[in-house]
């Protein structure tokens, strides 16, 4: 069984435990964050509600159409 508990100086501030793989934010605020009986965890740039990163439109895409000349002009 995995317990993990963050620390914000001495007052525990979230924590769990849990056998389910865990998703945790550390915050600017926590002091520490401590684990026991966990599987190794991995850093990650962003947390699960992060939309995902924005890709550039193919060519061509995502431009206004090209209109038709106005009857009577070149």
């Amino acid at each position: 069984m995995c317990y993990w508990k963050r620390l914000s100086g001495d007052k525990i501030v979230d924590n769990a435990m849990t056998k389910k793989p865990q998703v945790v934010q550390i915050e600017p605020s926590d002091t520490a964050f401590k684990t026991d009986h966990c599987q190794p965890w991995q850093l990650v740039d962003c947390p699960p509600t992060c939309p995902p990163p924005q890709q550039a439109p193919p060519p061509g895409l995502g431009l206004p159409p090209i209109l038709p000349p106005a009857p009577g002009r070149p």
